[in-house]
């Protein structure tokens, strides 16, 4: 299906693709020497539970932003195979 500017708009952007992707890895990767320092540790003493659960949902909330942003220009870069 070839783009159609009537139904996406402008063309979507190489450079926001890139951003939005940059952002999800980079959001993934904050939290990850968190979570690994507690299952190596197998404990989670000194840290509240509720400081991690936060901060989970924070981080996927953020990264669902991101994606749903994305949806429509996603949507428009398919391509048809004949």
């Amino acid at each position: 299906m070839p783009f159609d500017p009537t139904v996406c708009g402008e063309v979507p952007s190489s450079h926001n693709t890139f951003l939005t992707a940059l952002l999800c890895v980079g959001t993934f990767l904050s939290y990850l020497p968190q979570h690994l320092k507690i299952l190596n540790r197998r404990s989670s003493d000194g840290i509240s539970p509720y400081f991690i659960l936060l901060g989970t949902i924070g981080a996927g909330s953020n990264i669902t932003n991101i994606v749903l942003l994305q949806f429509i220009a996603l949507q428009c870069c398919t391509v048809q195979v004949t």
